[in-house]
């Protein structure tokens, strides 16, 4: 049964997807979530594949979602994926931490990304 909040999140240009564990009593779930500018919907599911991810978003999302690397996010198309900035910045700091010597690099998108949000 589709609800209104549904149909308006399967309807939205982006969403912002993520999950995370939610314990049960007998087993352990997952909360989903996709956030975009109008709904936020939330799913307790029995795990975190790509079944779930179709039922939050729907069968046929057009959209694109922001989302961590979680092999779920497979489901949709490139062109339909957005790494979240948080992310990228937390590997960028691992990089530039563990390869100090050869991982300017790191720091130059760092520098980069600081400016983009910060400046």
């Amino acid at each position: 049964m589709d609800t209104a909040i549904q149909q308006a999140i399967e309807r939205q240009p982006h969403l912002n997807v993520d999950e995370t564990s939610w314990p049960g009593e007998t087993q352990k779930g997952w909360l989903w979530v996709a956030v975009s500018a109008v709904a936020v919907w939330f799913r307790i599911c029995t795990g975190r594949g790509q079944d779930e991810l179709r039922a939050l978003v729907g069968e046929g999302y057009r959209g694109i979602v922001t989302s961590d690397r979680l092999s779920a996010y497979k489901l949709l198309a490139n062109g339909q994926r957005q790494l979240c900035w948080s992310h990228l910045i937390r590997n960028l700091l691992g990089l530039q931490e563990r390869y100090e010597d050869e991982s300017g690099w790191a720091k130059q998108m760092l520098d980069l990304s600081e400016a983009l949000f910060f400046a």
